[in-house]
């Protein structure tokens, strides 16, 4: 599948993530690499450029980053697909190999209490945005906007691609639901959107 310039719904995370732009396409967090990295380190990253360039995360099972990708697809009712496992931990050669099969598919294995931990954060996360009222309801309002919404363009010759958490019918609101377990102080919020490069992510 190759994108044309544009807004584009019901796209799946698995069609973006293998850069469907008709060139190599650009990326905030390719951009984050090159800064941070090199631009070899980009080109890696790159499904277009690297003929070894595999889907997934290829660094074994990170509790944090499972709970953090269940929690945006409980909350967005899209993205990963999650597969709770059977099993309480990892330790035993069968669990070994459902993991990796999961991770191999390009699903999110989870083990049970994560997943329990990402349910609550999602509800907890929600009943905040309700009691905000406003444009923060907004976003639990499926009439409001839509999630991971993939947005193309060409320019000066460079294609770019983005895919937005949520964005309201207007065009005008995007929402990019974030997860950890930092201190929420206000300082500590802004110390984590430079650390991020969040700067780079809203260009």
């Amino acid at each position: 599948m190759t994108l044309s310039a544009g807004i584009h719904f019901d796209i799946d995370e698995s069609v973006y993530f293998s850069d469907p732009c008709p060139a190599p396409s650009f990326t905030q967090s390719i951009a984050k690499v090159i800064l941070d990295k090199s631009p070899r380190h980009a080109w890696l990253k790159s499904p277009q450029l690297n003929p070894n360039w595999l889907p997934g995360d290829a660094d074994g099972y990170d509790a944090d980053r499972a709970i953090g990708n269940a929690a945006h697809a409980y909350m967005l009712g899209r993205g990963k697909k999650v597969e709770v496992m059977k099993f309480t931990n990892f330790r035993t050669k069968d669990a070994q190999e459902i993991r990796d099969e999961a991770m191999n598919a390009g699903r999110v294995p989870i083990l049970p209490h994560h997943d329990e931990r990402a349910r609550k954060m999602v509800a907890d996360g929600c009943e905040q945005l309700h009691a905000r009222g406003g444009v923060f309801r907004s976003v639990l309002d499926p009439a409001c906007g839509n999630s991971e919404v993939v947005i193309v363009c060409e320019y000066g010759g460079v294609w770019i691609r983005a895919m937005v958490d949520w964005l309201s019918r207007d065009n005008l609101i995007v929402a990019d639901y974030k997860t950890g377990g930092m201190n929420c102080a206000p300082h500590a919020i802004d110390a984590k959107m430079k650390s991020s490069g969040v700067e780079i992510q809203a260009a």
